[in-house]
């Protein structure tokens, strides 16, 4: 099985893209076996953090799992491990795939929450292979500060 996280936006430009994006990667490989002439669903796109459109008719819903409760990219990372770890009680059938979709100027600050977020899961990246401004890129690192500090914090049980 393998989740596609689609992490949320408030801005619609940025979130579009995003979908875009994420219909792209789901329908570009093999998303459901027929077994038996049952159709087993392999693939699933969680959207976390926002209402997303999908185009009509793309992707029918049993595809789609929704978390809304999120604010930001750490609640989306932590609501996803909680869905997946509730999907996934029994990892007998072993470790889903995890593959992340987010906008190219945020992927590396999602790279490293969902590394330290996401226990128990190896999530890969996709994004919207946009130019990124340099100053957008401080901006994300300076976004990321305060949460390395806090994971650093609770990882070494030390105030720094």
């Amino acid at each position: 099985m393998e989740y596609i996280v689609l992490l949320g936006n408030s801005d619609p430009e940025i979130m579009n893209k995003r979908v875009k994006r994420t219909v792209e990667y789901f329908m570009s490989s093999e998303y459901k076996r027929i077994v038996d002439g049952e159709r087993i669903v392999t693939k699933k796109i969680i959207v976390s953090g926002a209402d997303v459109i999908f185009p009509q008719g793309i992707l029918p819903t049993d595809y789609i799992i929704i978390e809304n409760k999120s604010r930001n990219t750490v609640e989306n990372l932590t609501n996803v491990q909680k869905i997946l770890d509730r999907i996934h009680k029994n990892k007998s059938f072993g470790t889903p795939k995890v593959t992340i979709c987010t906008s190219s100027f945020h992927v590396r600050r999602s790279c490293i929450l969902a590394n330290l977020i996401l226990s128990g899961y190896t999530p890969a990246f996709i994004h919207t292979n946009e130019n990124i401004p340099e100053r957008l890129q401080h901006h994300e690192w300076n976004l990321l500060l305060p949460y390395l500090q806090y994971f650093s914090e609770i990882s070494c049980n030390t105030e720094l």
